[in-house]
């Protein structure tokens, strides 16, 4: 885990600035109230939210709320070490996203809203009911420092599959089962 938290928070200090060849996007714009998290977009605005208010005393708290107990990121093949496990757990992300907002001096995140949500009927091999899933463009920006490294995905090849669940606590409400990183 601690390897894998390097490589990607080296990813996010060193790669260069994509800025010049990017497309600026169209995003869904983060809400300045939290999310009622009672339909599929709204568990993606609740990543909105916390990545547009990253010093908020509870972010991480809600943060957390909006990611199912099985959660995971699957990173592209391009960005997974030799070797090393295609996937991040649930609290492995909690925790490199706590660093992100500590370290950030600026951030934008921007995922589109255009698609239409599906079912999705297993993830990992595993039945998965009540799935549901989109795949949308996105764009993040991050600068580390007021002179720092600035890191920057190209938006019109940047893409994720976010697939959302009912919340195992309250089905009136849903959360994020897992995001699929296709790369840049």
């Amino acid at each position: 885990m601690f390897r894998k938290s390097l490589i990607l928070l080296a990813m996010l200090a060193v790669l260069p600035s994509c800025l010049d060849e990017m497309e600026k996007p169209i995003k869904e714009a983060p809400t300045s109230a939290w999310p009622a998290m009672t339909s599929e977009d709204d568990a993606v605005k609740a990543i909105l939210w916390c990545y547009a208010n990253p010093s908020d005393d509870d972010v991480m708290t809600r943060y957390e709320s909006i990611l199912h107990s099985e959660y995971f990121f699957q990173l592209a093949a391009e960005d997974i070490e030799p070797g090393g496990d295609p996937a991040i757990t649930r609290a492995e992300d909690i925790d490199l996203t706590a660093l992100l907002f500590e370290r950030q001096t600026q951030l934008e995140l921007s995922i589109t809203n255009t698609g239409t949500w599906v079912d999705r009927e297993e993830i990992a091999g595993d039945t998965c009911g009540g799935c549901r899933e989109m795949t949308r463009n996105y764009y993040i920006r991050a600068q580390f420092g007021e002179d720092g490294t600035v890191w920057s995905t190209r938006f019109s090849m940047a893409y994720v599959t976010v697939i959302v669940v009912p919340d195992e606590n309250d089905p009136s409400k849903w959360v994020i089962r897992a995001i699929y990183d296709h790369g840049l």
